[in-house]
């Protein structure tokens, strides 16, 4: 019996999902932008091997949040696996920011990342008797 899905919350995760996969885009299409913006610090015009490999994975983990929003009760754990994500993201932007390895832009990118752990909390919250799988 397919497990029913709760759509009182398709909308935040299929936006969540388009959020990753503007992000990444962003980075990895128009790097020399992403990176003037952002004010990275001596990174050149281009990102590294391993930070492209980190775009794309924010672009696949934003794919991922569309297919939950479409059928967000089969696939439950990829969003109980992205709060402590999004957490770490805005973690990570605060110390980029303080240690000035970016500039002021990068706690917008931060922000809205622990902006979607609310509404992930509440979505575990609300379908916590679907189980994980």
């Amino acid at each position: 019996m397919e497990k029913s899905r709760d759509p009182r919350f398709t909308g935040i995760l299929i936006f969540a999902g388009l959020w990753n996969i503007c992000l990444a885009t962003w980075a990895l299409f128009f790097t020399e932008t992403f990176i003037q913006v952002l004010a990275f610090e001596a990174r050149g015009n281009g990102l590294e091997m391993r930070q492209k490999i980190l775009w794309a994975s924010v672009g696949i983990i934003g794919i991922l949040f569309i297919v939950s929003g479409l059928n967000n009760a089969r696939f439950r754990f990829i969003i109980a696996i992205a709060v402590p994500g999004k957490t770490l993201a805005f973690l990570g932007s605060v110390a980029m920011l303080l240690t000035g390895q970016a500039g002021a832009g990068i706690i917008f990118i931060g922000l809205g990342d622990l902006l979607f752990t609310i509404p992930f909390i509440m979505y575990l919250r609300a379908t916590r008797h679907l189980g994980w799988v």
